[in-house]
């Protein structure tokens, strides 16, 4: 294994081919994970969506595909690969959403997916939050990196070790507040903490949305589990963390906890071997009701998933339709 990160802007994971294919097996992972549907928030025949960190565009496009009266803007730092084909109702721009926002008209719907933590999420939260039209709807997807196992079969394995040393675990996952006094000590090194998704409802409802729906599905980490779908996200789910661990482990481990390259070899390849292993019975957290099946033990990435509502008596946020801000010029998105 090499041990060469990837990275690209300011993106925790790489920004390459590689990566882009991973990218697009976790939307096939989370459309198979929540029953075909793209979205989970009941917004209806939306004019304009705004999809948010949107990587390989994979979403957007098939968003539009499916909503061909919606006009869909995909944004993410890097630029987004040529789609195999051209919808003529989506399309996509290169922006930091860090950064303030430039478009001249709201949106009824924003989605957002893996975007990992954001720089500040209280201003994300308020940026968002300007730019939906009353009643307009935002929804979140994150995954939880984190390893449990109710039935033990996860006890004294590499996968438990290295995914402790990730997170430092203090607490069980459903402690929260401790888990958000006391997040990762690798990850806060490097800024990132494993938990913040956990933040998300307090601080929508904070900015004042309503209707806030928290969402959580456990995806197996193989096919351990019976039944033809669990099996097949399973299998899904192995390919993507497979293809992840090693360079998600690279930044962590090495200026985080300053690991030599020899040592985290032998973690990952312990690792990967619990991975493929069906006798342990892991599963990961897709942010989003808690939908638990009976007896799941299993490496944990959580999905969850949140979405709120703007209410809709609220004011209009104050738009500048001519392109350009009172304190100086900037280029409109639309």
């Amino acid at each position: 294994m090499v041990l060469t990160p990837r990275w690209y802007q300011d993106y925790f994971l790489p920004h390459d081919k590689q990566e882009q294919e991973r990218n697009n097996l976790q939307h096939e992972i989370s459309v198979e994970v929540h029953d075909g549907e793209l979205h989970l928030c009941p917004v209806a025949n939306p004019r304009r969506v705004l999809d948010v960190g949107t990587g390989t565009g994979i979403w957007a496009v098939e968003f539009a595909k499916r909503n061909p009266d919606s006009e869909v803007i995909g944004i993410d730092l890097n630029p987004v690969p040529q789609p195999a084909f051209v919808v003529p109702n989506c399309r996509f721009h290169v922006a930091d959403v860090d950064e303030e926002w430039k478009f001249t008209r709201p949106f009824d719907f924003i989605h957002v997916r893996s975007l990992g933590e954001p720089a500040d999420k209280r201003r994300l939260f308020q940026t968002i939050y300007d730019n939906l039209v009353p009643g307009g709807w935002v929804e979140f997807q994150e995954w939880i990196l984190y390893v449990q196992s109710s039935d033990r079969s996860l006890e004294g394995t590499g996968l438990q070790k290295w995914n402790k040393l990730m997170a430092e675990g203090k607490s069980p996952l459903d402690r929260r507040l401790l888990l958000l006094r006391g997040p990762s000590l690798s990850i806060k090194k490097l800024g990132r903490s494993l938990f913040y998704v956990l933040e998300y409802k307090s601080l929508l409802q904070r900015t004042g949305f309503q209707n806030v729906v928290e969402l959580k599905y456990a995806v197996p980490t193989n096919t351990w589990p019976p039944g033809r779908q669990s099996q097949k996200i399973g299998a899904l789910q192995r390919t993507n963390t497979l293809q992840v661990i090693d360079v998600f482990s690279f930044g962590v481990f090495s200026q985080g906890l300053g690991w030599s390259k020899e040592a985290l070899d032998k973690l990952l390849a312990e690792a990967r071997k619990d991975i493929e292993n069906t006798r342990i019975h892991s599963y990961s957290t897709l942010y989003g009701t808690q939908r638990f099946p009976p007896g799941y033990s299993s490496l944990t990435r959580i999905r969850m998933t949140v979405y709120c509502q703007k209410p809709p008596s609220s004011p209009a946020a104050s738009f500048d339709t001519s392109g350009t801000s009172p304190k100086q010029p900037r280029s409109s998105m639309s």
